[in-house]
């Protein structure tokens, strides 16, 4: 079997390949920074990196020929979602007969959050073209929490504009994991699949596991969404995704995200990792 990936040394695509590998699987990764690749992935017979020009289509499509399937994780606005389109178009061109590529829980053009309708419009896109698709849509991730680390290292607290909307977290890994088993078994593919961690967690939930985690108190204090993005300007935070933190956080108290999925069980045959155990192996950024 032959793999071909874009977006394979990113947080999801790095142990995804690394999976396949060890699984005997052929993987070409096809990338802008073929030193980082050789760092973060496996040293393999299997492994093949290759350092196409983006902004040519044709040239990606030459990279793909061949492959059994390709993997795509890249983000969804500005020129990266254009680079999205111009890689699913390649794949397409290329006779790629199936494509797995990372979306977001969620995504809906009526959504609130502008992630979301991102997402939706390149699925749409994907969905049309001539080979067999899966959105895999994941809740945010862990690492979110991650995120606001020095915050809660200088002052026990962090804040959003978020009120008491709830997210079910998921661990990248387990992302990963389930996108690697159903690129190598077929009849695990569906058009969309959601994979989400074991909980629903609002932020204040989240600071009461940190302050397990932690043994000492954590906090989350909810700001006024302007007064959030005057923050986020301050930091030299781009309006782009300004915007995107706002909108989130508006999806989230609507309830947007407010379920769980079984796809961790029903593909890899144990539950989901759970929010406590991924902080306590990294409570060394908290502290």
């Amino acid at each position: 079997m032959h793999i071909v990936t874009v977006g394979g040394t990113g947080t999801t695509g790095v142990p995804l390949v690394n999976d396949l590998l060890g699984a005997g699987v052929h993987v070409k990764v096809l990338t802008r920074d073929a030193a980082r690749a050789r760092e973060v992935l496996h040293d393999s017979d299997l492994l093949t990196l290759a350092t196409p020009d983006f902004a040519d289509a044709e040239a990606v499509a030459g990279e793909m020929r061949g492959a059994d399937a390709a993997f795509v994780a890249m983000l969804a606005l500005g020129p990266d979602g254009e680079t999205s389109r111009r890689v699913l178009t390649a794949a397409h061109e290329a006779g790629v007969p199936y494509v797995l590529r990372i979306s977001v829980l969620s995504a809906s053009p009526t959504s609130l959050a502008l992630n979301q309708r991102s997402h939706a419009a390149i699925d749409e896109f994907a969905a049309s073209l001539a080979f067999a698709y899966t959105a895999l849509r994941p809740a945010l991730f862990m690492t979110s929490v991650l995120a606001v680390a020095a915050d809660i290292r200088a002052t026990g607290s962090w804040s959003q504009s978020a009120t008491t909307g709830r997210n079910p977290l998921v661990d990248p890994l387990d992302v990963s994991l389930v996108a690697a088993r159903i690129l190598r078994r077929p009849e695990l593919r569906d058009p969309v699949i959601e994979v989400t961690g074991p909980q629903i967690l609002s932020w204040p939930d989240v600071a009461e596991i940190l302050t397990g985690v932690l043994g000492k108190p954590v906090s989350y204090v909810p700001i006024p969404e302007d007064t959030m993005l005057s923050r986020l300007a301050d930091k030299g935070v781009p309006e782009l995704m300004r915007e995107v933190a706002a909108s989130r956080d508006q999806a989230n108290d609507a309830g947007e995200n407010d379920r769980l999925s079984s796809a961790v069980m029903s593909i890899l045959g144990r539950p989901p990792r759970d929010l406590g155990s991924y902080l306590r192996d990294h409570r060394s950024s908290f502290q």
